[in-house]
């Protein structure tokens, strides 16, 4: 591993803020509600649900911590 320079390093950084910054709108999103966690009928997922029930997969999904 090679120690990166001045000018590597300042490139680095500014890849890793790019990153950053599209980390807090997942978060917020993740925090409240969202269409996007809703199950869609037919999906792999619905069916998953179906098969569970009266328990859904899908709920432990959307709340764990990972």
């Amino acid at each position: 591993m090679t120690i990166p320079d001045e000018a590597d390093e300042t490139v680095l950084l500014h890849a890793l803020m790019l990153h950053f910054q599209r980390i807090v709108p997942l978060g917020e999103r993740a925090a409240g509600p969202w269409p996007g966690w809703d199950v869609q009928p037919g999906s792999p997922l619905a069916g998953d649900d179906a098969r569970t029930h009266p328990y859904q997969l899908s709920h432990e999904l959307v709340t764990r911590s990972w």
